[in-house]
């Protein structure tokens, strides 16, 4: 589980730019500008008036004192925070709660941030029974009728990622797509083919070579995220 310091709550009212946002915390009243700890776009869940969770985050080289972490949706809380699906897969691969199909033996290493040529993916790992694996993380935000799906804006450096696991595959490494789903209650997930339908077929000509999709979704509130269970992946389910 990830805890935050110090959340308020507060209310979205505008995003000048893909950094900050502006927004009225609830215990002043006061209008702040705030970090948007997500460059995407979010655009189904920034929306004017939404509640939010703003981290208290002031240091002398900040530009702002709040970090914006989490929005309210419908009754349901998605943590935003673009750096936290690393710091929980992590978590989940030495508590054993996310399980990688096909993986032999126990983890003896995890390295993040592992750099093969012109990528560099989020976690490496080998295992007793001397296997190896790549793990490219993504954290998923965007959901609609309890349909989850990635990415929420066409992204080059997803399709290149993947790209690169499927040559990588050929070397003898064991290569997984793991989706962060930020928020609880996700029946399902899959790639938005109508938003990226480069990333879409090469996830599509991965999985046909080899490489494994797993979903995870979080339980979420205004100033936690915790790992909460597996989701199944769909290549084919619609969305929208």
């Amino acid at each position: 589980m990830v805890y935050y310091n110090r959340v308020e709550l507060g209310t979205f009212i505008e995003r000048p730019n893909r950094f900050v946002a502006r927004c009225l915390l609830h215990s002043t009243n006061e209008v702040v500008t705030v970090h948007v700890k997500n460059t995407g776009r979010c655009k189904e869940l920034l929306l004017e008036n939404v509640q939010v969770g703003l981290s208290y985050q002031p240091g002398p080289q900040r530009k702002t004192d709040f970090d914006l972490i989490s929005v309210k949706k419908g009754d349901r809380w998605v943590n935003i925070d673009s750096q936290v699906p690393n710091e929980l897969a992590e978590i989940g691969l030495t508590t054993s709660v996310i399980q990688l199909p096909g993986l032999l033996g126990d983890i003896k290493l995890l390295q993040r941030e592992k750099t093969f040529a012109s990528s560099r993916f989020d976690i490496y790992l080998e295992t007793d029974a001397d296997e190896k694996a790549i793990i490219e993380v993504k954290g998923l935000t965007l959901e609609h009728n309890n349909i989850g799906a990635f990415p929420d804006a066409p992204s080059q450096r997803a399709s290149k990622h993947v790209a690169h696991l499927r040559q990588l595959m050929t070397e003898g490494y064991r290569n997984y797509l793991l989706f962060i789903i930020q928020m609880e209650n996700i029946a399902k997930f899959t790639i938005a083919d109508h938003i990226d339908r480069k990333l879409y077929e090469e996830v599509s000509e991965g999985m046909e070579e080899g490489l494994q999709v797993l979903g995870y979704d979080c339980r979420v509130g205004a100033d936690f995220i915790q790992l909460h269970q597996s989701v199944s992946f769909e290549l084919t389910q619609k969305f929208g």
